[in-house]
């Protein structure tokens, strides 16, 4: 269910949205927003601090890393994941100007 969506309606008409259906919005969207900041943070640790770490040399990224990072589709992976989520929503109302 587009909860998000559900809520556009009470707050375009300026009133409270219920907050059962706020808890539930937030129960959806949790763990994929998680599991995205999980990934951010393994990237982190595993690649950028060890390239950075480097001294002397430049700095080189891993071998496999530069392998995978040969094919287009590969290379397209983490913009979409990071774009779009692990779990995208799809909102489908019509969404015209506030009413005055």
């Amino acid at each position: 269910m587009q909860y998000g969506a559900v809520c556009i309606t009470p707050l375009r008409a300026g009133e409270p949205v219920d907050e059962e259906l706020l808890h539930k919005v937030q129960s959806r969207r949790l763990p994929p927003t998680k599991m995205t900041q999980a990934v951010q943070l393994q990237i982190q640790k595993r690649v950028i601090a060890n390239t950075l770490s480097q001294t002397g040399n430049a700095p080189t990224m891993p071998t496999l890393l530069r392998f995978l990072l040969r094919f287009l589709a590969v290379r397209r992976i983490p913009a979409r994941v990071i774009g779009y989520g692990f779990r995208q929503e799809h909102v489908h109302t019509a969404i015209g100007p506030p009413a005055v």
